[in-house]
């Protein structure tokens, strides 16, 4: 899906799979650099394992992925606070989209 982010030089318009928009978050929250990213050392973060890309070194697949982008922004983002997450506008946000389909998914599952 194509997304406006904030990188290292402004806004810019990217094509972003669930596991490029978290890395794209690793290196926003690793000040742009690559080395950080592959060596952080947070691992109580949510998109942790993700962070290289994969998370195959841990057998997780895409609906983990979600799963943890969904948790990383309600939880890390929005200090837990449900209302605030569901209200997000945070659109720069690589993460955004896919927050955002998580909530979709989950109100249809609730109501169906």
């Amino acid at each position: 899906m194509k997304q406006k982010i904030i990188t290292k030089r402004g806004e810019k318009t990217v094509n972003l799979s669930p596991r490029r928009a978290i890395r794209r978050n690793c290196q926003m929250c690793s000040d742009y650099l690559w080395e950080e990213v592959e060596s952080c050392q947070t691992v109580e973060c949510e998109l942790h394992a993700f962070r290289s890309g994969s998370g195959s070194e841990k057998n997780l697949n895409s609906e983990e992925r979600m799963k943890a982008i969904q948790r990383y922004c309600r939880d890390r983002c929005c200090g837990g606070d449900e209302k605030q997450y569901r209200s997000c506008d945070m659109e720069t946000c690589p993460l955004f989209i896919y927050r955002q389909r998580n909530i979709q998914n989950n109100e249809t599952d609730k109501s169906g």
